[in-house]
């Protein structure tokens, strides 16, 4: 499945490369994720919301390598913090696209709800988005 996924790839323009695999990851990792809840899925009748919860994922995915192929792989020629630059980029502009996509998901459970919280979002988007440079744009 990873083999077509990557001949796949190959067809489209490199623009939208970032933008298709960040896409189809977090389609398998979220989806996956859903297979364990199918039970409380159908026990609480709450379909819809696991639907758009994996769309809104699969989107922000797609939203993140764009962040990458727009932002993040021209700040990659900056000397030595480029590899971190991009990373950050990509994961706050996944990020940034779930704040946008959770209220109309699940307006009971926004990401961020004051101050502290804001905090907290922005330390933990950049902190994964060190994380995501150094493991993926480091030569």
């Amino acid at each position: 499945m990873l083999t077509r996924l990557i001949l796949f790839s190959q067809r489209l323009p490199a623009w939208l490369r970032p933008a298709f695999f960040g896409a189809a990851i977090l389609f398998l990792i979220v989806g996956a994720r859903m297979l364990f809840a199918i039970p409380m899925i159908v026990k609480q009748h709450k379909a819809l919301e696991f639907a758009l919860g994996l769309l809104a994922a699969t989107a922000a995915g797609a939203v993140g390598g764009f962040g990458y192929t727009f932002l993040g792989a021209p700040s990659r020629r900056i000397p030595v913090f480029g590899p971190y630059i991009a990373g950050v980029i990509s994961v706050g502009a996944y990020m940034v696209a779930l704040l946008i996509a959770i209220p109309v998901i699940s307006p009971s459970e926004p990401l961020v709800t004051d101050g502290p919280s804001a905090i907290i979002f922005v330390v933990v988007t950049v902190f994964f988005g060190l994380i995501f440079g150094h493991a993926a744009f480091r030569e």
